[in-house]
């Protein structure tokens, strides 16, 4: 029982420790609930839990074979940079209108754009962080945890997610009740701060992806 405390002890203290770092899941988490209200923020919050297990299985097979993970990451975070400066752009575009009434199916009206959940999983999914994480700190925490039995690894993961996620939800649910008390203009300036914040995680992605690559 010690040794499954100390494995969620663990797995708390690495959630929340991502869970309120700066980063571009944080930021566009933000980003949606001021532009489209506290849900659109949870949305995205989110995102990890869809994301992650396919990270997680990845790094559990590759990790004891590998011995430098440079080259998946790098193209990993090539692509994330991209994306976050696609994401950037969006978030500066005006507001979509109040939501109507679904069409009907039959309608023949054309594919539905991504959603904050969408954009959210593009986001972490081509996020090297989840990558790096995982594959040097991450699987074999989680592989020692294993050993200990299936409390230690169900904690671990438990503890980290609770609290990763938990954090972020709470991060849009305030970012989303403090837009009413912001008036249009301030609320243009600081989707252009997330967006410029945005922007340079983009660029930092993209730096970080050739050093990855090339080194």
């Amino acid at each position: 029982m010690d040794s499954a405390l100390g494995f969620i002890a663990a797995g708390v203290a690495y959630g929340l420790g991502a869970g309120v770092a700066p980063g571009p899941l944080l930021a566009l988490v933000l980003a949606e609930s001021v532009r489209r209200g506290p849900a659109a923020g949870v949305q995205v919050a989110v995102a990890p839990l869809l994301t992650d297990p396919p990270i997680i299985l990845l790094s559990l097979l590759l990790y004891v074979r590998i011995a430098e993970p440079g080259p998946l990451v790098g193209i990993v975070a090539l692509a994330g940079g991209g994306v976050l400066l696609y994401l950037a752009a969006g978030i500066l575009k005006p507001a979509p209108p109040l939501p109507r009434p679904a069409a009907d199916p039959s309608s023949g009206t054309g594919p539905r754009r991504f959603g904050p959940l969408g954009r959210g999983v593009a986001a972490n999914l081509t996020n090297p962080h989840p990558y790096l994480f995982w594959l040097t700190v991450g699987a074999p925490t989680l592989a020692r945890a294993r050993g200990e039995g299936d409390l230690a690894a169900a904690g671990f993961l438990g503890g980290m997610y609770l609290c990763l996620v938990g954090a972020k939800v709470l991060a849009a649910v305030a970012a989303g009740r403090g837009r009413d008390r912001l008036g249009s203009r301030h609320q243009l300036l600081l989707l252009r701060v997330l967006a410029g914040s945005l922007v340079l995680l983009g660029a930092r992605s993209l730096w970080d992806g050739l050093v990855y690559l090339y080194h």
